[in-house]
């Protein structure tokens, strides 16, 4: 925070841990509680050569975070989430952990989960990859891992005492 302020400031009642440095003073908050949000995966019936899983996220923790986000890691060409039959999110593979923001699908994620369709890459295919998936059989289509990582913020508001 650019100038230093004389007010200590607090959050909900307790200070915040004032660093000073050269030029900018950092607040620090104090710990909060952790906000858990369950994730369950299943798989469902192959459609075609592509796979397809069913995932079900916890919202309960939504109201308490500034957003809740799924990461997968897969292997494979596209993967694409759906809600009601209509696609919401896809992600070409290239190696990295796709992210997805939770907060907009809240309230539908609530009473119904996502369905995750992952197409086969095929090793014929000229792609060149920083991290290349592992092939089986001249094709690459995995579901590695999927997972639910909270976000968390705070705002402050600075007013001059009276």
């Amino acid at each position: 925070m650019f100038p230093d302020v004389e007010t200590p400031l607090t959050l909900n009642g307790q200070p915040l841990e004032r660093t000073p440095g050269s030029i900018f003073t950092t607040y620090s908050t104090p710990p909060q509680p952790a906000q858990n949000a369950a994730v369950s995966v299943r798989e469902l019936a192959a459609e075609g050569d592509s796979r397809q899983w069913e995932i079900a996220v916890g919202m309960e923790a939504m109201p308490q975070l500034n957003d809740l986000f799924l990461q997968i890691e897969f292997e494979g060409d596209v993967a694409q989430l759906f809600l009601d039959n209509t696609p919401v999110a896809d992600w070409f593979y290239d190696g990295r952990t796709w992210e997805i923001g939770l907060r907009r699908f809240a309230d539908r994620l609530r009473v119904q989960p996502f369905r995750l369709n992952i197409t086969p890459l095929s090793a014929q295919q000229e792609i060149y990859f920083d991290l290349p998936p592992t092939f089986r059989n001249g094709r690459a289509l995995a579901l590695k891992s999927v997972a639910v990582v909270p976000q968390y913020a705070v705002s402050f508001v600075i007013t001059k005492p009276q």
